[in-house]
C-alpha cells in the first residue's frame, strides 16, 4: 500500500504491535499497522532521495505507548502535548504517532478509522491520504490549520472578510 514512498525507516515486529496494542487497550488502525509492517518507523524522509532530518519522525509502537504514558524521553514533551489540543484528542481515544518537529505532532484516531489530525483540525481521512497529500506539498496541513484559524477569528470577532485589489500599494 505504502510502496508509492520509496522510503524505509526501522523494522518493527507484529509483537511489538500487539504489546503496544494491549497495554494501551485499543486497536490501532490497519493502515498504521501496514505502514510499520512495509516501512517501519523512524526520521523519515518525504522527499524521495532527500536525507532523514531530525524531525518528520513516525513513532514506533513502543515509542507511541511511552508517549501516551509520558514516559522516558517523552516525559520532558508533557508541556509541548498539554497545548493545540492533543490531550483533548488523546482524551477521544486518538494516539500521537508522528512527530512534526519538537513541539508539534500529528494524531490518528482508532474510532475514525485512521482519521489523521494536526492540532484539533482533520487534515486528512487516512495515512495513505495525508502521504500522498504531503508528497503533493510538503507540510500541506500548515495552509489548512492558518485558514482554519484565519475563518474561525473571522467569526468569533464579528469581522467581514476582506481582500486587498490587485492594484493595492499595500
Amino acid at each position: 500500500m505504502f510502496e508509492f514512498l520509496k522510503m524505509k525507516g526501522f523494522s518493527v515486529k507484529d509483537s511489538d504491535v500487539e504489546q503496544a496494542q494491549n497495554e494501551l487497550k485499543v486497536v490501532f488502525p490497519e493502515q498504521l499497522q501496514l505502514f510499520w509492517k512495509e516501512i517501519g518507523f523512524g526520521n523519515l524522509s518525504i522527499e524521495p532521495g532527500d536525507v532523514a532530518s531530525n524531525w518528520d519522525k513516525f513513532f514506533s509502537p513502543e515509542e507511541v505507548l511511552q508517549l501516551h504514558r509520558r514516559e522516558g524521553e517523552f516525559a520532558q514533551y508533557a508541556r509541548y502535548l498539554s497545548e493545540g489540543g492533543i490531550e483533548e484528542r488523546e482524551a477521544e481515544g486518538d494516539l500521537v504517532f508522528f512527530q512534526i518537529n519538537h513541539a508539534t505532532y500529528l494524531t490518528i484516531s482508532p474510532k475514525e478509522n485512521g482519521r489523521i489530525y494536526y492540532y484539533d483540525l482533520p487534515i486528512a481521512e487516512s495515512l495513505e491520504e495525508f502521504f500522498r497529500k504531503d508528497l503533493k506539498k510538503y507540510h500541506y496541513f500548515y495552509d489548512l490549520y492558518a485558514e482554519e484559524k484565519r475563518i474561525y477569528s473571522i467569526k468569533s470577532n464579528g469581522l467581514k472578510e476582506w481582500t486587498l485589489a490587485k492594484d493595492s500599494p499595500l
